[in-house]
């Protein structure tokens, strides 16, 4: 995607974020999405989109904590293959 990254397209890659996915996998994997330098690069600049971008962060972090702690919960399958 060539340009400015907008806040409409910030929005999506955030949501993206937030559900715990790595932003280089959501820019290379989504065509429609700036590359992910490209977003470091305005998070840097704009305070604002720095803003989404931190919270969807922080929300992503919360989700992929919540995963391990589910998975360190489940038992283990300790038969032999």
């Amino acid at each position: 995607m060539a340009g400015r990254l907008n806040k409409a397209v910030m929005l999506k890659v955030c949501d993206a974020l937030a559900l715990g996915k790595s932003l280089r996998g959501v820019c290379d994997n989504n065509k429609s999405f700036p590359h992910w330098i490209t977003v470091l690069q305005a998070v840097q600049r704009d305070d604002n989109l720095f803003e989404m971008y931190d919270k969807a962060r922080a929300i992503g972090a919360e989700v992929l904590a919540d995963h391990m702690f589910d998975l360190a919960r489940q038992p283990l399958d300790v038969s032999d293959p």
